[in-house]
């Protein structure tokens, strides 16, 4: 394993145990849990939750796209890596033309190390969205007597922080596809045992060397394209609660936010729908 190889793989195996830890704490506790005790039916108190929950969706958002553009930089890292053996360089070719797919490794590493830079953060806000969301089912469950207001809002954000978990599976599951790029191929060399040139079929040195086949390229390409799918799954929960008996409290909620806000929402589903179908580009032409 070359030096580029061995750190690629120490840092999947330290974003692995980043993301489960992440993934654990995605959790707020039982329906009769209050986080905000001090919230009330006024309008200054509806007025706090719905800027807190707009603020708190535009920084997932952000926390998201920033994931998901790592994630394409290491695709792009992945492809080129890919096509080159790590310790073939060609007779004769100019020393300016010789790649090294060990900076390309280099770049997955610090594209991964972004995506574990993130998620922490992404869950507390994913979290404090959760949070606002069930409060404000409970309060509107008080306000007009109807308790299944509030069941209807618990089941969507337990939806929310499930889907929350596929994207922390979807991500998993790249770093795990990245191993074989990190591991390298076993590659068998026999070499002469006599000065005459003579093989001796059991003199065999087995070692790693550089990328595997395109194999581990199109495993890539297909857990970023789970990524994508996951992260426009997600989008739907934390805009609306990804149910259409919610559109009406997501109508409501929209009207009230922002034009900043309202900006960061439609600028990430373009994106998610955008990296999405670059996925599948990918892995129709390659």
């Amino acid at each position: 394993m070359s030096p580029a190889q061995k750190s690629l793989l120490v840092t999947i195996n330290e974003d692995l145990e980043t993301l489960q830890a992440a993934k654990e704490n995605l959790d707020i506790g039982p329906p009769t849990e209050r986080h905000l005790l001090n919230i009330g039916t006024d309008e200054a108190s509806k007025r706090w939750l719905s800027e807190s929950m707009g603020a708190s969706q535009a920084k997932v958002t952000d926390e998201v796209g920033a994931m998901n553009a790592a994630v394409a930089q290491a695709l792009r890292s992945a492809n080129r890596a890919e096509s080159t053996d790590i310790n073939v360089v060609q007779q004769g070719q100019p020393l300016d033309q010789i790649h090294d797919p060990g900076d390309d490794l280099m770049m997955m590493q610090q594209s991964f190390r972004v995506v574990t830079i993130h998620f922490p953060a992404f869950v507390d806000d994913l979290k404090r969205v959760a949070v606002l969301r069930r409060e404000s089912g409970a309060l509107k469950a008080d306000q007009t007597g109807q308790p299944i207001i509030a069941d209807k809002t618990e089941e969507s954000t337990q939806n929310l922080l499930s889907a929350a978990r596929h994207v922390a599976d979807a991500f998993t599951d790249l770093l795990q596809s990245a191993r074989p790029l990190a591991m390298g191929q076993t590659h068998e060399e026999i070499y002469p045992t006599s000065d005459d040139g003579t093989y001796n079929a059991n003199h065999v040195i087995t070692q790693q060397q550089g990328p595997v086949s395109s194999s581990s390229r199109k495993a890539i390409i297909e857990a970023a394209s789970r990524v994508g799918a996951a992260s426009n799954d997600l989008l739907r929960h934390v805009m609306h609660g990804g149910d259409d008996d919610d559109d009406d409290l997501f109508n409501t909620n929209y009207l009230i936010l922002t034009d900043e806000e309202r900006i960061y929402q439609v600028r990430f589903q373009l994106f998610v729908y955008y990296y999405y179908y670059c996925c599948l580009f990918y892995n129709f032409c390659f």
